[in-house]
């Protein structure tokens, strides 16, 4: 009879065990950048919106394929979606709910991270191939501009030059959306000056990469990659 007992107190224990396990979901999906390439090697982290204690928290990180898996995380539940990185960060926060025990949810349209904010103040755009800086200018007039923009060295470059008007145009996502603001200055390559024109201004990462108002900042741009910049090239074995 004890062993019955036994056997039947040890059925229940793995019906409980087994029930538990399953009760938990799971998340995967991809990060891609501006040019729709995987981004490898970011942490995305899961914050609970309302906290379950053992589910508050869940990691992951990309692989070569950009693409990440998160198993054990709480069903029926909302999360909030970060991301982590060594080299640079982003504002990009996604609410997502789980699905029910035991089920999988499948993220199908990739998580696109365009700005790279980086540590030295400026942001790199993935789209594009331009490196951004919103910079402070106390005297906002055509002249000081100009002076300015010549003598930059942020991040360690020289070649630093006010938009194109095209270029300016290139950063706007939804721009039937946004709300016509002033102003920024541009600097197209047929015009002799500089010109200060509205701008329909977006919330995105690159005008909030430092707080200032449009009549005590210039945006300045220049390319990631220049394009007299010169290829390495191997060294010739000797024979």
């Amino acid at each position: 009879m004890k062993i019955v007992n036994s056997f039947s107190f040890f059925l229940l224990i793995c019906m409980f065990l087994c029930a538990c396990s399953n009760k938990t979901a799971g998340i995967e999906g991809k990060i891609i950048d501006g040019q729709e390439k995987p981004v490898s090697g970011v942490s995305i982290i899961f914050k609970q919106v309302q906290h379950v204690q053992g589910y508050e928290q869940f990691e992951a990180k990309t692989g070569t394929d950009g693409k990440f898996q998160i198993t054990g995380i709480a069903p029926s539940s909302d999360y909030i979606l970060t991301i982590l990185y060594d080299k640079w960060s982003t504002n990009i926060a996604k609410k997502i709910k789980t699905l029910e025990s035991g089920k999988n949810l499948v993220l199908t349209t990739p998580i696109k991270i365009r700005y790279n904010q980086m540590k030295d103040g400026t942001i790199v755009d993935t789209k594009t191939g331009l490196q951004w800086l919103v910079y402070p200018v106390a005297d906002i007039t055509a002249t000081n501009v100009e002076k300015t923009v010549q003598e930059i060295r942020e991040a360690g470059f020289a070649d630093w030059r006010l938009p194109s008007r095209m270029e300016l145009a290139g950063i706007q996502e939804n721009p039937e959306s946004t709300n016509k603001t002033c102003c920024v200055w541009v600097a197209d390559t047929n015009l002799k000056s500089v010109d200060w024109i509205e701008y329909l201004e977006e919330n995105n990462e690159i005008w909030t990469s430092r707080k200032a108002l449009p009549e005590n900042r210039i945006v300045v741009v220049r390319d990631l990659i220049p394009a007299n910049a010169k290829v390495p090239v191997a060294p010739v074995a000797k024979p």
